[in-house]
């Protein structure tokens, strides 16, 4: 763990040894009260601190400190643990915690039963409910109550260790304002691999499908103008094929819709203009 022989260490302070120069007084002043008044915050417990390899390097350490029995000046015994791995994870944990809290996307974890167990800073947006409001409850109070509720065929995907990705929906915000939403789900294993919840990144696309609606719309209106106009109309690619009609224009050279969309506008003149109609659309 630290690197010396025993040969190298014993019968030496052990405030010399393992412990940080910048810790090394504090040391010495919490033995000196133990001394003088028999106070020692730190017997009998677990604490966590930092020592000193024989390299110069720092290593994390768990310490638990007991007095040994017996007469004459006081003997401590001292379990040290290297947490190292148990910090490097922890640090990791953390930042993966940040990046979810400052995400602009909700993410949601729930168990199997559908219930909340965690929120983060973006579901609080988009869905206008707190943390402390949410978790503990069930998801399915996101859910209008005019549209079929999806967590059971959602939940029974996760159970079989299927993701379930872009799922577009509907779901309600606290103000009862519906909302559409992008669902991807995915199951959350625990360290033996079982399947214990998922997690769901919910994302707002109430703009976009709003904009889609409005080209549909739009196209049907465009549409209907050019079906119901009472002039012939036809629309030609960069290679001379008809890409659409209308009926005017249908009666117009009197043949069917069939005959003209899709074809070569040369359809439309006798056989002595086609080569010329054709060459000038090449």
């Amino acid at each position: 763990m630290f690197g010396y022989r025993a040969g190298d260490v014993i019968g030496r302070p052990l405030a010399d040894v393992i412990i940080p120069p910048d810790l090394r007084e504090q040391h010495r002043r919490g033995l000196a009260r133990y001394l003088a008044t028999g106070e020692a915050p730190v017997l009998g417990k677990r604490i966590e601190l930092t020592g000193l390899r024989a390299d110069g390097s720092p290593v994390p350490l768990e310490l638990s400190i007991t007095r040994m029995p017996g007469g004459g000046a006081p003997r401590f015994t001292g379990f040290l643990r290297d947490i190292s791995e148990r910090k490097r994870l922890e640090a990791a944990r953390a930042h993966l915690a940040g990046i979810v809290e400052s995400s602009d996307d909700a993410i949601i974890s729930k168990t199997l039963d559908g219930i909340v167990t965690t929120w983060n800073a973006g579901a609080e947006r988009l869905f206008g409910y707190s943390a402390a409001e949410m978790i503990g409850r069930p998801v399915s109070i996101l859910i209008p109550p005019e549209t079929p509720d999806e967590q059971p065929q959602i939940l029974a995907s996760i159970k079989r260790g299927e993701r379930v990705d872009h799922y577009e929906t509907v779901r309600v915000r606290k103000d009862r304002r519906r909302i559409d939403v992008s669902l991807t789900v995915s199951p959350l294993r625990d360290e033996f691999g079982d399947i214990i919840g998922a997690s769901k990144i919910a994302r707002d696309i109430t703009a976009r499908k709003r904009a889609q609606r409005e080209l549909r719309n739009s196209e049907a209106q465009l549409r209907l103008i050019w079906e119901n106009a009472l002039d012939g109309m036809r629309l030609v690619d960069e290679d001379g094929i008809i890409v659409m009609v209308n009926e005017a224009y249908c009666r117009l050279v009197e043949k069917p819709r069939a005959a003209l969309e899709g074809k070569p506008l040369s359809v439309l003149y006798s056989a002595h203009r086609q080569e010329e109609v054709i060459r000038k659309h090449r």
